[in-house]
């Protein structure tokens, strides 16, 4: 969908009337009611630091009738369009009389433009307003279907071929809960989920976005070789100019670091060693992996499970090699189906246990 504001230049003060445009393309018309519902809580949350909300008055179709009745969408009254009837209106609008062109964008898809939106919500709001703002983002765009093909989100897509009800499950670097929330609806009732995330702030936020799923507990430790304090830290505004959630590593080397925490280091083996079943396991702790997955080498070995993990740069062969010699076979994602896992990919890596 587009969404523009069309008085964008208007100086804006308390009782001022912004009027917006929306364009719905394909499946999103039938989404409109959650397009509303998402934009009606962010106006009530507040934007900025300081926290300036807003209110829908009023909707319209591009008739000029007005649509919403008593707080529902009159889907009746929206009329679908061709897109080209759309680009021959802009383009008598604009006054283009030569060549043009016409470009969509959706906020997971470009790059550039989510990073924009980091940027300015980092800078806008406080810590954990800021972590919730990115973690509802995602949400939202993962209700709407956005991104299933995204090299960032398409195995969250991919979980339900993953996990089946039932399922005890481990979710290591839970983050902001991004798989932790899919994981626990797909275990179900009769499932379990283990959500192990050490740095505090983003915890708890992670306990909020996963406050519905009652089958889910949340483990306050990184996990490693020994149980001792350590320190996790994370550089990354530095480089893209806003807190990357997922970007926290354990500072063994105790180098300087723009932003750094304070945690508490258990052994997985120890952790989850009386489980008496475990069929899934998501792993995500930047650069950890290879010590983690060797130090729970044991449960690998008992349980079998399926085992989805981030991994690269010289960590990737030794935990390729790893899982092969326990009898795995390794897949990536292309366009949503699992294929052999090659020498040449970088993605993240599906091992499944052999029979």
């Amino acid at each position: 969908y587009l969404f523009e504001c069309d008085n964008a230049y208007k100086y804006v003060e308390k009782g001022t009337v912004m009027e917006f445009s929306m364009l719905l393309l394909g499946d999103n018309i039938v989404n409109f009611s959650s397009i509303l519902q998402a934009v009606y809580q962010f106006g009530m949350y507040g934007i900025g630091k300081e926290g300036i909300s807003f209110e829908i008055i009023s909707i319209v179709n591009h008739r000029n009738e007005s649509i919403l009745y008593e707080n529902n969408v009159r889907m009746d009254l929206l009329y679908p369009d061709y897109i080209s009837d759309y680009i021959q209106k802009r383009i008598r609008e604009e006054g283009i009389s030569d060549r043009y062109s016409l470009r969509f964008e959706t906020p997971w898809s470009q790059k550039y433009q989510g990073k924009f939106i980091h940027k300015i919500l980092y800078r806008t709001l406080p810590l954990e307003g800021y972590l919730r703002a990115v973690s509802r983002l995602f949400f939202l765009w993962q209700r709407l279907g956005i991104g299933r093909e995204a090299p960032a989100t398409e195995y969250v897509y991919h979980l339900p071929k993953l996990i089946r009800a039932g399922d005890t499950c481990i979710d290591i670097g839970a983050n902001l809960g991004y798989y932790a929330r899919t994981i626990s609806r797909l275990a179900g009732p009769a499932g379990k989920v283990y959500a192990v995330e050490p740095v505090a702030p983003i915890r708890k936020v992670l306990s909020r976005n996963l406050r519905r799923c009652a089958n889910t507990e949340i483990l306050p430790y990184a996990l490693g070789t020994e149980s001792k304090p350590i320190v996790m830290a994370n550089d990354s505004a530095r480089e893209t100019g806003y807190f990357g959630t997922g970007q926290n590593f354990v500072n063994d080397a105790g180098s300087r670091a723009d932003v750094e925490f304070t945690a508490q280091m258990r052994r997985g083996s120890e952790l989850f060693g009386k489980l008496e079943r475990l069929d899934f396991i998501k792993c995500d702790i930047e650069g950890y992996e290879v010590i983690v997955m060797r130090e729970m080498r044991p449960l690998l070995e008992r349980h079998r499970p399926t085992v989805l993990i981030e991994t690269g740069g010289e960590n990737r062969p030794q935990i390729v090699a790893l899982f092969t010699g326990l009898g795995y076979t390794g897949y990536t994602l292309d366009r949503g189906r699992e294929i052999p896992l090659t020498d040449d990919s970088s993605k993240d890596i599906i091992f499944r246990p052999g029979n």
